[in-house]
């Protein structure tokens, strides 16, 4: 429903949580929020305008139905998150369009509005592509005309030259390819990408997703926007995606390096199975649309899979049976002092325990402990254990069977490790669809020849 600020009352009778605040304004001419307030609204990429400001006489009315007691409730929730700036009250319900999407939805764990309407001024425009995301009268300038608009573009006049402050020439050519490719462009959103996480990201979105490039003129469906974004303090997140947006999101810690034994150059590990794992929800979505069903779900996840459960158990009922596990060969360890007790479950040397090489998890096919979130996760982390086995057993093609065996089983115990995958728990379902969907056993393949600048040989490649 659409409704004016007259009508408000009477929506607010009819649901307590589905309704909209569509002040009659024209919001291009509004002064814009002071930079305090707006800390409050997600950014869309750096630099981007305020938004407009909220006066009085825009939530008068509202404030007016707030005293009656039958919505002490909600009035208490605005308080908790907002105090009594009603400015931001006003935002918590507010449709600038009018075309029947809420702008926004308040993230309490941020502490930040998140868009919700990806169009916020209904001007055929994403927010992140808009040079004013509030006022559709505001037309993009693309000095270069290679369809990066200037507030997105890091080289504004294609001379190879970055026009960006803290983005080297390295990080706009970059930026060109991975558009130019995939059509995805890397957007500076709160802070800045590094040239290795996006070259990372090319480079498991080639490799790992060609198969998908190649059936889609060579975009990837469902992402647009690859944002560099500040991780919350204290947070453990590398990456995720959102699908309203399109976006997958590198935070902070996603742009740490670290040792890679698996692929070239200092990326860490964990940062590419990451990266896979984000695509493949990606991937999960565009399946589902491109099929009209839920074709994950009907020929793999629902062998194992309901709403709420994994094989019969929800994911709290699968982790006390792991943790005690854990505990019990922990107890058998004191007991014995032999290291078979535990050094199964348990690197000692690391003190990092290895959920998925429990005997829980080997015999239900539990991949990780997050696999166990729901379904959805489940296909995501399937898809980054199938390439983690592929490349153990890919790798080492070349030698002979007595010293591949050995060092694969080194290189098993160190992608265990980085990423908490377990490579020999994939049931045969996840095996065949991922490979129908992806032919990474068909076409992925090490490259031991290729020579690399620093005389380094060997790369992973993908046959055309």
């Amino acid at each position: 429903m659409h409704l004016h600020v007259k009508t408000l009352p009477l929506l607010l009778i009819l649901s307590s949580c589905n309704y909209f605040f569509t002040p009659d304004v024209n919001w291009g001419d509004r002064e814009r929020m002071n930079n305090q307030d707006a800390k409050s609204f997600e950014m869309f990429y750096q630099g981007n305008l305020n938004p407009p400001i909220i006066v009085e006489n825009d939530y008068k009315e509202y404030l007016k139905l707030m005293k009656d007691p039958e919505y002490a409730d909600l009035k208490d929730k605005l308080v908790k998150y907002f105090g009594y700036n009603y400015q931001l009250w006003t935002y918590y319900f507010m449709d600038m369009d009018g075309d029947k999407i809420y702008d926004w939805q308040w993230n309490d764990d941020k502490k930040i509005f998140i868009a919700i309407d990806q169009d916020i001024d209904n001007d055929g425009i994403d927010n992140i592509f808009d040079e004013d995301p509030y006022n559709s009268f505001i037309l993009n300038n693309d000095s270069d005309n290679d369809n990066i608009p200037n507030h997105l573009d890091w080289d504004l006049n294609n001379d190879n030259i970055s026009d960006v402050k803290n983005v080297s020439n390295n990080m706009a050519a970059l930026q060109k390819t991975v558009f130019e490719s995939v059509d995805i462009i890397a957007v500076n959103q709160d802070t800045l990408h590094n040239a290795r996480t996006i070259k990372t990201f090319y480079e498991v979105i080639k490799l790992g997703y060609g198969e998908v490039l190649g059936n889609n003129n060579g975009k990837f469906p469902e992402v647009k926007y690859l944002v560099a974004q500040k991780g919350k303090e204290n947070s453990r997140v590398l990456a995720w995606f959102r699908g309203i947006s399109k976006m997958i999101t590198i935070e902070d810690l996603g742009r740490e390096e670290g040792t890679n034994e698996v692929f070239p150059g200092i990326t860490p590990l964990p940062f590419y199975a990451t990266i896979i794992h984000e695509l493949a929800h990606a991937h999960q979505k565009h399946i589902k649309n491109r099929d009209q069903k839920d074709t994950t779900f009907i020929e793999f996840l629902g062998h194992s899979w309901n709403e709420s459960s994994y094989k019969g158990k929800t994911r709290s009922e699968w982790n006390d049976l792991l943790d005690a596990e854990i505990d019990n060969a922990i107890d058998n360890y004191k007991e014995s002092d032999n290291i078979t007790d535990i050094n199964y479950c348990i690197d000692l040397k690391s003190k990092t325990i290895i959920y998925a090489e429990t005997k829980v998890a080997k015999k239900n096919n539990i991949i990780s402990k997050y696999s166990l979130k729901s379904p959805n996760e489940y296909y995501a982390e399937s898809v980054a254990t199938y390439v983690m086995k592929l490349i153990l057993e890919k790798r080492f093609i070349h030698l002979r069977q007595e010293s591949k065996v050995r060092v694969m089983k080194k290189l098993r115990k160190k992608i265990l490790l980085a990423t908490k995958l377990g490579v020999d728990n994939l049931r045969s379902e996840g095996i065949s669809f991922i490979e129908k969907e992806l032919k990474l056993n068909e076409k992925l393949f090490f490259n031991r020849h290729y020579k690399h600048k620093n005389g380094l040989y060997g790369r992973w490649e993908r046959k055309q």
